[in-house]
């Protein structure tokens, strides 16, 4: 799941059940915030995140 913080709490704005690489996670409308993060929270092996990124989009 990825989480923004503003208005003094984390707030979920994706969610995927399974995720591959190269995995992009469209939002449903635009957010702004100065921190994010990912929440893993359930795995059956190791998790190993290489790159974690957010981008404007004009799609």
């Amino acid at each position: 799941m990825v989480e923004v913080y503003r208005d003094g709490g984390w707030t979920e704005v994706a969610r995927a059940g399974v995720i591959g690489a190269s995995r992009i996670l469209p939002l449903p409308a635009a957010v702004r915030a100065r921190r994010s993060r990912v929440r893993v929270t359930g795995a059956r092996g190791p998790v190993r995140i290489a790159e974690f990124g957010l981008y404007r989009s004009r799609v």
